[in-house]
């Protein structure tokens, strides 16, 4: 949270604050504190957050293309174990996918002034440059993070007399989301999920 807030505000006195308001949120404490999945989801995405603000950050036309993949690399690397470790972390990868496509749109804006300008360093790079960008996000984006989630299956334990493979990974997700999606069991702590963005039902531990 601090260093991520540092990228943002550029200030040591916010990213304290940010860092101290964290660690002091009550419901971040109690969920850590009897080991929930939450605080470890929350940790790879602020992680994957953070790679993607680095990437938001630069341009492809005055930071060398490798250095920009690579920050998008690592961003997908983290996505990958956010969403391995709990599904809401797709939720947040829509965030990512904004700052992305923000980023390319400014330099697509760039491009377009460029050739008002005749400004050939800018206009030569665009087109090679965005695509290339666009295809490693594929890679990034897509296939890092299917394998990573494929892999944490590896040690699981619920294959009983099966062994571990991508179909029956897929079947075990497919079995999650259908027990999941049809549920109509009902509990007395039970809450819409707005009564959750305003706090109207807190959750009791």
């Amino acid at each position: 949270v601090y260093i991520l807030a540092k990228r943002v505000f550029s200030s040591t006195r916010l990213s304290t604050l940010a860092a101290i308001l964290c660690a002091a949120d009550f419901m971040h404490l109690t969920t850590s504190r009897i080991a929930t999945l939450e605080p470890y989801s929350i940790l790879f995405i602020l992680w994957m957050f953070y790679w993607m603000l680095r990437y938001y950050q630069t341009s492809f036309y005055t930071t060398p293309l490798k250095k920009t993949l690579k920050l998008l690399c690592i961003c997908g690397i983290t996505m990958g174990i956010a969403i391995s470790t709990k599904w809401t972390a797709c939720y947040s990868a829509v965030g990512l996918a904004i700052m992305l496509f923000t980023n390319l749109c400014k330099r697509y804006y760039e491009y377009l002034q460029a050739k008002k300008e005749n400004i050939t360093d800018i206009t030569s790079k665009f087109p090679s440059y965005f695509w290339i960008t666009i295809g490693c996000c594929f890679i990034f984006f897509i296939f890092i993070p299917a394998v990573i989630y494929w892999l944490s299956y590896l040690p699981d334990h619920v294959w009983r007399n099966d062994t571990w493979s991508v179909a029956n990974v897929w079947k075990q997700n497919m079995y999650m989301f259908n027990y999941h999606s049809s549920l109509n069991a009902t509990h007395p702590y039970e809450s819409t999920w707005y009564m959750w963005l305003l706090d109207i039902r807190p959750i009791w531990y």
